[in-house]
């Protein structure tokens, strides 16, 4: 049987964040090292034994503040999808209920069909239907005809067959 994972938006912010929180602690550590590196250089080549009479000591590199800005720009989409996730789930939830309130409704061959287009994500090939219920084709076309009628799928014409979506 095909398994197919799905991650959701709130997951997938979770996720930059903690990338963008791992990030941020190696360009801290990055930097601090090159600017460690930078002091010594400073001493040895310029002669200054003192940090504050060097032009070059305790300044930042130029790709921190790069690393830097891109932890926080990470970090910003990753909220930003935690925030629009929960909304997205909602409105998902509210589909699915609608979606049983609807299958409720419907005779046992028609069921299985809206079953099949679910459990493929909310679109399938007309043909591929065919296949999995061991309907005629003309059987087939007759259900998708009344669903089509009722507002609960929708036909797309692709190449030799349709595309069966949810609506």
């Amino acid at each position: 049987m095909k398994r197919s994972y799905h991650i959701s938006a709130k997951q997938l912010g979770l996720i930059l964040v903690a990338i963008s929180i791992s990030l941020f602690f190696v360009f801290l550590s990055s930097t601090r090292e090159l600017m460690r590196v930078a002091n010594i250089e400073c001493k040895e080549i310029c002669g200054h034994e003192t940090e504050a009479s060097c032009p070059h000591a305790k300044s930042i590199p130029i790709q921190s503040y790069i690393g830097y800005s891109v932890v926080f720009v990470l970090a910003g989409i990753g909220v930003f999808m935690i925030i629009s996730g929960k909304k997205y789930h909602e409105e998902l939830t509210e589909k699915e209920k609608k979606l049983e309130r609807i299958l409720g409704n419907l005779k046992e061959d028609e069921k299985r069909i809206c079953e099949l287009i679910k459990e493929s994500g909310g679109a399938i090939f007309q043909s591929e239907l065919v296949e999995k219920t061991n309907f005629s084709k003309v059987k087939v076309s007759r259900i998708l005809d009344k669903l089509e009628g009722r507002g609960i799928i929708e036909r797309r014409r692709r190449g030799m067959t349709n595309l069966v979506l949810i609506k």
